[in-house]
Parts: C-alpha cells; structure tokens; sequence
C-alpha cells in the first residue's frame, strides 16, 4: 500500500539512519531485541523516519536527537 516510488526512496535513507542516526538506531535494535524480522524493522525506520521528516518540516526547526531520548536508569 501507499507510494511504490516513496517507498523505494526512502528505503536506503532508513538503512543509513540505521546506522548513523542515533535515534533511529536505538529504535531498530529495540525492536531487533523484541524479534521482530529485518524488513520489519527496516519498514518500521522508514515511519520513523518520514515522522521525523515531518516535524522537522512543520515546526521549522533543526533536528534535536535528544528530545525523544529515554534514559533508562541502570
């Protein structure tokens, strides 16, 4: 479902954030620790990704990978 073209497009991007982008990063090996499989995973960082594509969009501002982090106490 959805756009075959967008979807293709942002397939590589997800694939590098996954491993560059800390915050994407974090959210594939949570879901690679909850067994999920690796199209899963990678379609799952795409939604990421387009989310954090539009808020960067509608509020005008640069990306800030520490607004969503959840630090878990030790």
């Amino acid at each position: 479902m959805g756009s075959a073209p967008l979807r293709c497009g942002l397939f590589l991007p997800a694939m590098s954030a996954m491993s560059h982008n800390p915050v994407i990063k974090a959210f594939a090996t949570r879901l690679k620790e909850n067994g999920k499989k690796g199209k899963v995973v990678v379609v799952a960082c795409v939604r990421k990704l387009i989310h954090i594509i539009y808020a960067i969009l509608k509020k005008q501002e640069p990306f800030n990978p520490l607004i969503n982090t959840v630090i878990v106490p030790s």
